[in-house]
């Protein structure tokens, strides 16, 4: 059978607390005191002070992180906003390359042009022929063998359209010789280019390990 005591009748502990501490010498007295400083103390300290200091070192750390990621980052947007503009000319610069170097759809068009600036400036066409083209990194270089008869005023005239003509025209191994009268022979190559398709391209050689 269990009795339960009112709660009232709970003994107080205080009062005999008081009382046995009042039985104690002066010493003592402070002994205990200082005693229930100290844990009461590094029961703060390592209960509620340590953690918090260790999450404060650490958030520090953190923001030390986050800010030195920031300057890196603002010093990458610094350093990539000229080469992006570097990129932008460069890109402009291959598009007005490639104005000036047709397909291949695009040449038999250009040497229709070439054959109708001499036939213009009244030259005697004879020998306009196109080589094989000749393969590099990105482009094709095709060379037309040319021999025309012509006054040196016309002549003139006709190698200065072909230099203002919308694509690249290069003459090469140009001779003359004289002809009848004040009319003059021209044997030369021109070079005109093309762009290359990704398949056409010529494929690079493996580096052999040394």
């Amino acid at each position: 059978m269990k009795f339960a005591m009112p709660f009232n009748k709970v003994p107080n502990p205080i009062p005999l607390w008081e009382e046995r501490l009042g039985t104690l010498s002066l010493p003592r007295k402070a002994l205990l005191y200082v005693l229930t400083f100290v844990l009461m103390g590094g029961g703060f300290y390592y209960f509620l002070y340590q953690p918090k200091a260790d999450k404060i070192v650490k958030l520090r750390a953190t923001i030390a992180r986050e800010e030195q990621q920031m300057v890196t980052l603002k010093r990458i947007a610094v350093e990539v906003e000229p080469f992006e503009q570097e990129v932008a000319k460069a890109r402009d610069k291959l598009e007005e390359l490639m104005t000036l170097l047709p397909d291949r759809k695009e040449i038999p068009d250009l040497l229709e042009k070439i054959s109708a600036v001499g036939a213009q400036e009244g030259l005697e066409n004879l020998l306009f022929q196109p080589q094989g083209e000749k393969k590099f990194e990105f482009y094709a270089a095709i060379p037309v063998r040319l021999d025309v008869v012509g006054s040196y005023h016309r002549i003139g005239v006709f190698l200065d359209k072909l230099s203002k003509l919308d694509r690249i025209i290069q003459v090469e191994n140009l001779s003359m010789s004289r002809e009848k009268g004040n009319d003059l022979k021209v044997n030369c190559t021109l070079n005109t280019y093309r762009f290359l398709e990704e398949s056409e391209r010529p494929k690079k050689e493996p580096q052999k390990k040394k």
